[in-house]
C-alpha cells in the first residue's frame, strides 16, 4: 500500500505540470525518490511518470521518460559510493538535469526556472532529512533501548 502512495503527488504533478505550472517538479520528485529510497522501483516510477508527462504534455513519447530513467540511473551509479540524498549535491544535480531536460525538450535552457527548482529541492530535501528521517531514527533508537 505505501509503494503506491507516492502516484497520487504524480497524477497531481503530472497534471499541473500539462496545464500551466512552468516547473518540473516531477522530476524533482523522481530524483528526490530515486536518492532516498534507491531500489527498482524508482526506475519504474521514472520510466511511467516520464510517459504520463509526455502524454499530457503532447511531447514525443519517450523523450521524458529516457531523461527521467538516465538521471536515476546516475543518480543510482552515485549513490552506490557516496551519498547521494545529501541536500546540496542532489539540489544542484536536480539542477543540472533540470536544465538537460530544458535544452533537449523545450529547446532553450530556462536557467531561471532550474535555478527556483534547485532551491525548492534543496529545502524539500534538508526538511524531508532533518524531521522524517529524523523522528524514525529516534523511533528505532527508542525501541532497541527496550
Amino acid at each position: 500500500m505505501k509503494t503506491y502512495l507516492i502516484l497520487i503527488p504524480v497524477f497531481i504533478l503530472v497534471v499541473l505540470q500539462a496545464s500551466f505550472l512552468p516547473l518540473n517538479l516531477l522530476l524533482a520528485l523522481i530524483l528526490i525518490r530515486a536518492a532516498l529510497k534507491p531500489d527498482q522501483q524508482s526506475f519504474y516510477l521514472a520510466f511511467w511518470s516520464g510517459l504520463l508527462l509526455d502524454l499530457a504534455q503532447g511531447t514525443p513519447l519517450g523523450f521524458s521518460s529516457l531523461i527521467f530513467l538516465l538521471a536515476s540511473l546516475l543518480l543510482f551509479l552515485y549513490s552506490k559510493k557516496f551519498e547521494a540524498s545529501y541536500a546540496p549535491f542532489l539540489a544542484v544535480f536536480v539542477f543540472l538535469i533540470s536544465l538537460l531536460y530544458n535544452w533537449i525538450v523545450i529547446g532553450y535552457l530556462g536557467w531561471q526556472k532550474s535555478l527556483l527548482l534547485l532551491i525548492l529541492t534543496f529545502l524539500f530535501s534538508f526538511l524531508w532529512r532533518k524531521f522524517v528521517v529524523g523522528v524514525f531514527e529516534r523511533r528505532i533508537k527508542l525501541r532497541s533501548f527496550r
